[in-house]
């Protein structure tokens, strides 16, 4: 009785044995699947933040190369400007030449004196026009700032006979463009607006009186405008008035005047041409800082941005592999 009592109590103890067994086999799989499992979904993380950095790597690889093209492009562009701004150094050599010779025919119209005088006094008898107009030639260069949505109307007074000559030029604001006009004495539109970023015009034989020339700058509302005014005045009629005058005193100065008249004119076509040419390096010259400026500043925004997104993800990555520890408690 007892043996058989023991027997049974061996052989229920070894098919629990083998219960308890099988269930620590499946228990140690599921804790290993578990860890397996936990493992992948970590490594699919990292392996995700892994890319994003080797891709922000590459763009910030490729946004230093740009940055270090446009660099190398804008110095070329300053040299090509200062070379350009040589060329006009050099041409300044003509325009001291000029001066000289300009000189000299302020030497002979001392000569002429006299009958200048005579010429002035009965202008001003038949109307009252500033002094500087009755000159044989005017030459004005005025920058002027335009405010956004105002127009600004400028007069100038040309004498019948002359050549009036204005070109406007805009240096910087804005889009760059402006209106430009000009209205004749009579008051009739001999050059009607257009938005541009340069304009001219010339009138050969003026009938006199006041020409208003006009900025207008009414199509921007937030941006002023500088603008660059060049004004001419011309009198060739003046050169035959006095040749004419001096032949009464019998002196023949016709070729010398004609000469004179030659060089005014080479030295007013030297003039414009020095206005245009500054005109256009100040434009260049301001292009140039201001899309410096906005590459640099945007340059700077991004590496910024992209140096914060690292930041960020190697400290969420970093944060993945913390380990908190605490106390654990097992019971007997």
């Amino acid at each position: 009785m007892l043996s058989s009592m023991v027997k049974e109590h061996q052989a229920k103890q070894s098919s629990k044995k083998e219960i308890q067994e099988g269930k620590r086999k499946e228990a140690c799989a599921a804790a290993s699947d578990l860890t397996q499992a936990l493992v992948d979904h970590l490594n699919v993380g990292v392996a995700q933040a892994y890319l994003n950095q080797k891709k922000l790597d590459a763009e910030a690889k490729q946004l230093h190369a740009s940055a270090t093209n446009f660099s190398k492009q804008t110095q070329q562009w300053l040299t090509l400007v200062e070379s350009f701004s040589s060329a006009l150094k050099e041409i300044g050599d003509v325009e001291n030449w000029a001066k000289s010779i300009e000189g000299d025919v302020r030497t002979i119209s001392t000569a002429l004196e006299i009958v200048y005088k005579n010429s002035q006094e009965a202008s001003q008898t038949q109307t009252t026009v500033p002094w500087y107009e009755n000159l044989p030639a005017v030459a004005m260069d005025y920058k002027v700032h335009i405010d956004p949505g105002k127009e600004d109307c400028y007069f100038q007074y040309v004498n019948p006979g002359a050549t009036f000559y204005v070109s406007f030029q805009v240096v910087r604001g804005g889009d760059g463009m402006a209106g430009f006009a000009v209205r004749h004495p009579s008051g009739q539109i001999v050059h009607p607006y257009q938005w541009k970023p340069s304009s001219e015009y010339q009138d050969q034989t003026s009938t006199g009186g006041y020409y208003s020339v006009c900025i207008d700058n009414q199509f921007s509302r937030f941006a002023g405008k500088l603008v660059n005014i060049y004004i001419t005045v011309v009198r060739y009629d003046m050169w035959d008035k006095y040749t004419k005058e001096i032949d009464e005193l019998n002196m023949n100065m016709e070729n010398f005047t004609s000469t004179i008249v030659t060089v005014d004119r080479n030295i007013n076509d030297i003039l414009q041409y020095q206005h245009h040419s500054r005109a256009r390096e100040a434009w260049d010259f301001n292009l140039l800082q201001d899309n410096n400026s906005y590459v640099v500043r945007w340059s700077i925004i991004q590496i910024i941005v992209i140096a914060a997104t690292t930041a960020v993800q190697v400290y969420f990555v970093r944060k993945l592999f913390d380990i908190k520890t605490g106390s654990s408690r097992s019971r007997i």
